[in-house]
C-alpha cells in the first residue's frame, strides 16, 4: 500500500503523459487518415509525383475542409460542457471528473472511427466520433482539471514550477506520441493507431479512479446556492483578459504550426517519411520537457521573475520559427528543434498567472474559459493559416512560419502589459472586494 501511495504523489503527472501520448498518437493518424477519406484511398503526395507544392496543397484542400467542420462540430458542444462541470468541480471542490471523462470521449472518438474505417460511406461517424470527445470535455476539461487541481494544491510562489512540471511531461507524452504515430503509420497504417488509442483510453478512465485521490475537502455550496458574483472578480479583471488573449495568440502559433510543420515536412523540399517527421517532432518533445522544468527552476533560483522567464520562452519559440523558415534540410530542420527548447515556458507562466488571479476557489472555472479558448482556436485557425501556407508555396516557402514569429511577438507584448497591470480591480466589487492569492489579509477582522 505504500508504494501505491507514492505512486499516486505522481498520479497526475502519470496519467496526463497517458493521456496526450495517446491523444497524440491518434491525431497523427487522423491527419493520415482523413486525407486518405477525401482522396479516395491514396494519400497524395508532392514527393512522389511530378506535382508542384502549391497543386498538391490545392488536391489536399478536400481534407482541410473535412478537418475544419469537424473542428466546428466539437466547438459548439465543448465550450459550455468544459465550463458547467468546471463550476461544478469549483462548488464541490472535486476535480477528478475533469480528468477521467476526457479518455471516455478519446475511447468512443477511436471507436467511431474504427467503424467508419470499415463503413467508409457513413461519413456521419466521423462527427460522432468529434461530437462525442467534445461532449467529454477534450483535451481542453483535462487540462482545466489537472491545473486547477495544482491551483487548489500549492501556495501562489509554489505553482510556476509544478505547472512547468505538468507541462515537461505533456511535451514528453506529445513528442513520443507522434514518434511512435509515425512509426506505426510507416509500418502497421494508421488503423493500428485507433486500435491501441481505444485501449489505452479504455484502461486509463479505472486507472485515474486508483492514482488520482479526490480531495476530502468539501465546500457547503450546495447547486441551489450558485452565485455568479462569486466568480465575478475575474471576469472584470482587465489583466485576465490580456493574458487570455497572450496565451491564446499563443496556442494559435502553437497548433498551427504543430499542423502546419507536417505539411512543410513532408512536401517539398524536405520530403521527410512519417517515421523521419515523427523523429523530429520526438527531439522537440524531448528537448522542450527538460528546457521547461529546468529553465522555470534554474532560472528562479537565479531571482529571474516568471514573467521574464515566460519572455525568453517566447525568444526560444521565435527564433525556432525562424529557422524553420528557412530549413531546406534535416539538420536545419533538427537545429530548429533544439532552438525551441524554452518554448512551452510560456504556457506554465500564462497558466500561474490566471491561477493568480482566479483565488481560492474558482481555480476551476478561471482555467476553464482559458482552455475553452483553445476550442475557438481549432476552428478559426486551419484556413488562416492554411490560405498563408498555400499563397506562399512558390514564393516565401516559409512565410507561415515567419507570420507566426510575428504573432508571437505580439503575445509576449501582452503578458508582458498584463502582469505589469494592477493586480486588483477594486471597482469591480466597491465593498464587496475578494482578495487575490499574495493578497495579505487582515487576520483580525
Amino acid at each position: 500500500m505504500s508504494i501505491l501511495n507514492e505512486i499516486r504523489r505522481f498520479g497526475v503527472e502519470i496519467v496526463s503523459f497517458i493521456y496526450f501520448f495517446s491523444w497524440h498518437l491518434i491525431y497523427t493518424s487522423s491527419q493520415t487518415y482523413l486525407n486518405t477519406v477525401t482522396g479516395d484511398l491514396q494519400e497524395i503526395n508532392a514527393c512522389k509525383s511530378n506535382l508542384t507544392s502549391k497543386e498538391i496543397y490545392h488536391k489536399e484542400r478536400d481534407t482541410v475542409i473535412l478537418s475544419m467542420k469537424l473542428s466546428l462540430a466539437e466547438l459548439l458542444p465543448v465550450i459550455p460542457v468544459t465550463i458547467f462541470f468546471a463550476i461544478r468541480s469549483d462548488l464541490d471542490k472535486r476535480r477528478r471528473l475533469l480528468i477521467w471523462l476526457p479518455f471516455v470521449g478519446n475511447a468512443l472518438f477511436c471507436f467511431f472511427y474504427i467503424i467508419h474505417f470499415y463503413q467508409r460511406k457513413y461519413l456521419f461517424l466521423l462527427y460522432f466520433g468529434n461530437l462525442c470527445m467534445a461532449f467529454c470535455g477534450h483535451m481542453y476539461m483535462f487540462q482545466a482539471g489537472v491545473h486547477s487541481r495544482i491551483g487548489d494544491h500549492f501556495q501562489s510562489n509554489q505553482r510556476l514550477l509544478q505547472m512547468a512540471t505538468q507541462e515537461s511531461f505533456i511535451q514528453l507524452a506529445m513528442g513520443l506520441g507522434i514518434l511512435v504515430g509515425g512509426i506505426w503509420d510507416q509500418y502497421l497504417g494508421f488503423l493500428s493507431s485507433y486500435f491501441i488509442g481505444l485501449v489505452i483510453s479504455s484502461i486509463a478512465v479505472p486507472l485515474t479512479f486508483l492514482l488520482v485521490v479526490e480531495d476530502k475537502l468539501n465546500t457547503e455550496n450546495s447547486y441551489e446556492e450558485i452565485d455568479v458574483k462569486s466568480w465575478r472578480h475575474i471576469f472584470c479583471e482587465a489583466r485576465y483578459w490580456l493574458i487570455f488573449l497572450s496565451f491564446q495568440l499563443f496556442i494559435f502559433v502553437h497548433n498551427g504550426e504543430e499542423r502546419i510543420r507536417i505539411l512543410y515536412f513532408k512536401n517539398k523540399p524536405l520530403c521527410f517519411t512519417s517515421l523521419t517527421i515523427g523523429l523530429t517532432c520526438f527531439v522537440l518533445g524531448l528537448v522542450a520537457s527538460i528546457g521547461t522544468v529546468g529553465s522555470v527552476y534554474i532560472f528562479s533560483r537565479m531571482g529571474l521573475k516568471p514573467l521574464w522567464i515566460g519572455v525568453v520562452g517566447f525568444g526560444s519559440k521565435i527564433v525556432g520559427s525562424i529557422f524553420l523558415a528557412v530549413a531546406n534540410s534535416l539538420a536545419l530542420a533538427m537545429l530548429a528543434q533544439v532552438t525551441m527548447i524554452f518554448y512551452a515556458v510560456p504556457f506554465s507562466v500564462a497558466r500561474s498567472f490566471i491561477s493568480e488571479i482566479a483565488g481560492e476557489g474558482k481555480q476551476g472555472v478561471a482555467q476553464a474559459i482559458l482552455h475553452s479558448g483553445l476550442a475557438i482556436n481549432a476552428a478559426i485557425e486551419p484556413p488562416i493559416l492554411d490560405s498563408i501556407y498555400a499563397a506562399t508555396l512558390d514564393t516565401v516557402y516559409g512565410m507561415t512560419f515567419y507570420c507566426c514569429a510575428i504573432v508571437l511577438i505580439v503575445s509576449a507584448v501582452l503578458l508582458i502589459i498584463g502582469d505589469k497591470m494592477q493586480k486588483f480591480n477594486r471597482s469591480c466589487y466597491n465593498e464587496e472586494s475578494i482578495p487575490l492569492d499574495g493578497d495579505k489579509v487582515d487576520q483580525n477582522v
